[in-house]
């Protein structure tokens, strides 16, 4: 388990440079909509394998995001029920985000944490959520008129994000959502995904659910920013 948005993140970053196992490469792979952490183009890439362990330092001897191991006490489609040592309780409250997978080479959900029962000290028991699967790390440039009013935020309005693709189960998730820094966004607000490729404009939906740390919301497609071949050959011409 990895928690927080921003270390979920931070998670992904750190994967995205390491090599695949042959295990994680069969996994089937999608071509929705996605950019990887460098800005290129991708579809999702199947996650790579890791020792299982708590991680302390990257490769390049930075500090990285930490993975703890939880056992699973009771699961169903949706969600499942957990047990594990934290050493700070506020980063699983209810609402708090978290990235779990059963082994190293088996793809990453995203869940909510929405019960939480302490056991003893720091031995605690957390029932989550299931929101979206295989999630990936893109770049997304927000308007001031997207941002209400809090344009200076964030540098220039950039910031990465996570995209959850559709999920046909664990969880059953028909529609394409985001994972946003917490921040207010004004509904219809107009943001920008950028790709190596293309750069999508898209219109967020209203909030399915806002907490401390982050906005999940779903989005609507406005322009792909794709110019059709024929018009960039007569351009060239």
């Amino acid at each position: 388990m990895v928690t927080g948005l921003s270390g979920i993140i931070q998670m992904l970053r750190e994967e995205a440079g390491r090599p695949v196992t042959t295990a994680a490469a069969a996994e089937p792979r999608g071509t929705e909509l996605a950019a990887s952490p460098l800005g290129l183009a991708t579809d999702f890439p199947a996650m790579p394998s890791t020792d299982g362990a708590g991680l302390a330092r990257t490769r390049g001897g930075g500090p990285s995001a930490a993975q703890h191991v939880w056992q699973v006490r009771d699961r169903s489609e949706s969600g499942a029920r957990l047990r594990g040592q934290v050493d700070d309780l506020n980063r699983i409250i209810p609402g708090s985000l978290v990235a779990i997978r059963e082994r190293a080479d088996a793809p990453w959900t995203i869940s909510v944490v929405r019960r939480f029962r302490r056991l003893m000290v720091n031995f605690v028991e957390i029932g989550v959520e299931h929101i979206g699967r295989r999630p990936s790390v893109v770049k997304i440039v927000a308007k001031p008129s997207a941002q209400g009013g809090t344009p200076g935020a964030y540098a220039n309005g950039r910031f990465v994000a996570l995209y959850l693709p559709p999920s046909e189960t664990r969880p059953v998730m028909p529609i394409r959502t985001l994972l946003l820094p917490a921040r207010k966004f004004d509904a219809d607000g107009r943001i920008t995904l950028l790709s190596s490729n293309s750069n999508y404009t898209l219109r967020l939906n209203e909030p399915i659910q806002q907490q401390f740390e982050y906005l999940w919301a779903s989005f609507t497609v406005v322009d792909d920013g794709i110019v059709p071949e024929g018009v960039k050959t007569a351009a060239a011409a």
